[in-house]
């Protein structure tokens, strides 16, 4: 079977199939250190709970992988199939046993379960993740024991990104677990969270574990081959190399997800988002198709995100300089400027707004500034951090100088909102450049200053910091180093 690529290149000019050939051997092929997330719409199986056909397929990739010297780590979702399964088959046992003693099947506590009901309370929720992570650890167990592979499982939760110390023991058990050539299986700790202290899709918490194991590329195997524009319409086109997202790419995504999932193609462009945040590349393949290893690093299936990574800085230089890829014309309604991307053969490569800041550098940027847009392993935290404590507003600018690597100062503060204290993460916010624009997102950062205290000094000079409260604090109130800016 022929891939998407290899199918349709008569559609694609040389030079397009070049670029996508190349991107892929710098943000596929050379990657050393890679997050893969297997879903629930191809690990789950409604009799057995999981699919054991599909199983070794995942297996023998992730084999493939390490065999090839890649450092790997798996975001498996699944468990609550599997719990419900197996809570299914005690109710027919149960039920077998009730025709001898009389006794009533739909008394079992398990009958809440039955195919014909689905668990809609966070409680039932939990408890088949509960009871499944336990048969589905067990699988990949007996799996991985055939070539000698030891498995660790580990649970994060919403505390673990958002405090850095939990953090930083979930950064070195990582690093821990490659040196004894172990592969570590991470799922969200389901059981234990409570509906307001969730991470959400297990999209986005593959996203967020890319930040924690410094990954070179995030691959989401799906149901699907990838991004579509127009999906699964007679003038769908499968984009190969996306360089940004733009809300083109949300309207262009399908509604929810499968029957066994929470999410579709639109919580995958969630995942993305925060993986161009860490300058990232995201892969977003089919997981059906036989040989995964040979897809993905041979035939080059499925949807790249470049993520903003300067990896690809050259690939593009010498392929086609930013200005020469397509561009979408400027329409009022993002389904019109889909439409005409469409028609256009060159929809191989995902169209920009030529309104929208491009991120990746030529190489005439690139010598003029050397330092990597890869973040550091407290940034990429900051941007991991799912609920940050405060929330401040600046002027336009105190927003150019934090643009330009500064300091935030008391001056350039507006105002501030919630309760928090000194090195706890807060959310940066530009006032509105005009009534008819709303307030920017910058990004995040640790304050050096409680809300207390904040709210006396903004808007004050440094000098008068000591005057105002009575001692003398830091001159900035989050500093240039714990300060991450989003490029939005």
């Amino acid at each position: 079977m022929k891939s998407p690529l290899e199918s349709h290149k008569n559609s694609y000019t040389r030079a397009e199939i070049a670029l996508v050939e190349k991107c892929f051997k710098v943000g596929v092929c050379d990657a050393s250190t890679l997050v893969v997330k297997a879903g629930s719409s191809l690990l789950a199986d409604q009799t057995n709970g999981i699919n054991k056909r599909y199983l070794k397929k995942l297996v023998d990739f992730i084999i493939a992988l390490r065999a090839a010297r890649k450092k790997v780590v798996l975001v498996s979702s699944g468990a609550s199939a599997a719990g419900k399964a197996h809570l299914i088959q005690t109710h027919a046992r149960t039920h077998a046993k009730s025709v001898l003693t009389y006794k009533k099947p739909h008394s079992h506590p398990a009958s809440k379960f039955l195919p014909t009901k689905q668990a809609h309370s966070l409680s039932e929720k939990q408890v088949l993740a509960s009871i499944g992570q336990v048969h589905l650890m067990e699988s990949y167990r007996k799996a991985f024991a055939k070539a000698d592979i030891t498995i660790s499982q580990i649970l994060l939760s919403k505390y673990s990104i958002n405090h850095r110390a939990s953090y930083l023991n979930a950064r070195n058990t990582l690093q821990a677990l490659w040196d004894l050539s172990i592969l570590p299986i991470i799922n969200e700790n389901d059981p234990l969270a409570a509906k307001d202290a969730r991470l959400g899709d297990n999209d986005v918490l593959g996203a967020l574990v890319c930040g924690l194991a410094d990954a070179d590329l995030y691959i989401i195997l799906s149901d699907t081959e990838g991004l579509y524009l127009y999906h699964k319409s007679k003038t769908a086109k499968l984009l190969k190399i996306v360089k940004k997202i733009t809300p083109m790419h949300f309207s262009a995504a399908q509604g929810p997800g499968s029957h066994h999932g929470t999410g579709g193609m639109v919580t995958k462009l969630e995942a993305v988002k925060v993986n161009e945040n860490f300058s990232i590349p995201t892969l977003i393949t089919a997981g059906t198709v036989k040989n995964l290893y040979k897809s993905i690093f041979n035939d080059h299936d499925g949807t790249l995100f470049l993520g903003k990574s300067d990896r690809f800085t050259q690939s593009l230089h010498n392929t086609a300089s930013p200005s020469q890829l397509p561009q979408t014309p400027v329409m009022q309604h993002p389904a019109q400027n889909l439409a005409t991307s469409i028609r256009k053969p060159s929809s191989i490569i995902s169209p920009e707004p030529t309104s929208a800041k491009t991120s990746l550098k030529t190489t005439s940027d690139k010598k003029a500034n050397k330092k990597s847009s890869r973040l550091s392993s407290k940034k990429r935290w900051l941007f991991s951090n799912i609920s940050p404590k405060g929330h401040l507003t600046i002027d336009l600018g105190a927003a150019a100088a934090l643009r330009a690597n500064k300091s935030l100062l008391p001056k350039g503060i507006l105002s501030v909102t919630g309760v928090f204290h000194a090195g706890d993460v807060c959310t940066i916010v530009a006032q509105a450049s005009s009534r008819n624009t709303a307030p920017e997102p910058l990004g995040r950062g640790l304050t050096n200053y409680n809300s207390s205290d904040l709210k006396k000094i903004c808007g004050a000079n440094t000098s008068q910091i000591a005057t105002l409260l009575g001692y003398k604090g830091h001159d900035e109130v989050i500093h240039k180093n714990n300060l991450v800016i989003s490029d939005n």
